[in-house]
């Protein structure tokens, strides 16, 4: 519909990049190679379109890094962005994000049964900790004592989804 192309067009006014190069990419675990842009799927950066449709336009582009977290509320969105892309999925680079410390049970519960099934996905290629010390001004350097046991025990429950496959 016409509406729905002007959606898309105001959208495209939001993501600013130039694909005309090719986007340089970093190799952050053996066979796991990153591209260093990616599209932020936050709500609040977006403000002449959806995430759906953010995503959608980024892959349509050519960007193939996506960036969500947990805390976003933005998985879903990012997830039905993927399916309706045509892009296939062994070519999308995407991360999320849980929120601080949150150990390892708790970890591997967020992955497994909202985060995943949230975007439809089978695996992650990158799952980060939002939060990982108490306050910003902590970041990144000096988390010091506090919360490390939590942030250990949730790097170990990251490891362990890593080997089993659900995250790269």
């Amino acid at each position: 519909s016409p509406q729905a192309m002007m959606r898309l067009l105001q959208c495209l006014t939001a993501v600013t990049l130039c694909l005309g190069n090719v986007v340089p990419t970093i190799e952050i675990a053996p066979g796991v190679t990153m591209p260093m842009v990616a599209f932020g799927s936050y709500n609040g950066s977006l403000t002449r379109c959806s995430v759906q449709e953010g995503v959608q336009q980024w892959l349509q582009l050519g960007g193939r890094h996506v960036d969500t977290a947990h805390m976003y509320e933005t998985e879903a969105d990012v997830g039905a962005a993927i399916r309706e892309s045509g892009v296939q999925r062994k070519d999308i680079f995407v991360t999320t994000k849980v929120p601080g410390p949150i150990g390892n049970q708790a970890v591997q519960q967020m992955i497994l049964q909202q985060s995943l099934p949230k975007m439809g996905l089978d695996y992650l290629d990158l799952v980060l900790i939002h939060y990982p010390c108490l306050a910003l001004s902590d970041f990144p350097n000096k988390c010091g004592a506090a919360l490390q046991r939590e942030r250990l025990d949730t790097w170990k429950g990251l490891m362990e989804l890593r080997r089993a496959g659900k995250i790269r």
